[in-house]
């Protein structure tokens, strides 16, 4: 199969509560790099801090990842299997904290960005799902063509 390229954050929904709390507890994660909180009804905004029409219809925030902040990852370096199984470990130490934010409504997830070329694929075995089971993480696909 030809390679692709992928990026990997970390993105956490609330339909009806704000996330500052639970923002500012991942935020002391050393491993997480705080990027963007937007709280429900607020009112919309660019990437570029400018107003936008509307309000937000949920609350949402992001992270980068040690280590995957800003870059794309070729799959002949690395395959996607063995960046997830390194995220588990790092967050494995707060599994406790991503349990408690879905028994309260919050939807963690991790958001892929998948850049592909040509044909390309990923095995993923089933202790990958496992462990998104555990933490109550779901996937976010985001493809780039």
């Amino acid at each position: 199969m030809y390679p692709y390229s992928y990026t990997i954050s970390l993105g956490l929904r609330h339909p009806t509560q704000s996330l500052k709390q639970e923002f500012d507890k991942l935020s002391n994660i050393s491993a997480l790099v705080p990027g963007y909180l937007q709280d429900i009804n607020e009112q919309r905004k660019s990437v570029k801090n400018q107003p936008l029409p509307g309000n937000y219809s949920e609350s949402a925030c992001g992270f980068s990842l040690e280590g995957y902040k800003d870059i794309w990852i070729n799959s002949h370096e690395r395959s996607m299997s063995d960046s997830l199984r390194e995220i588990f470990s790092i967050l494995a130490p707060h599994k406790p904290l991503f349990v408690e934010l879905y028994t309260r409504g919050a939807r963690a997830h991790l958001m892929i960005g998948l850049a592909v070329e040509k044909m390309s694929g990923e095995n993923f075995d089933e202790d990958i799902f496992k462990e998104l089971h555990e933490y109550h993480l779901g996937i976010e696909l985001h493809l780039y063509p």
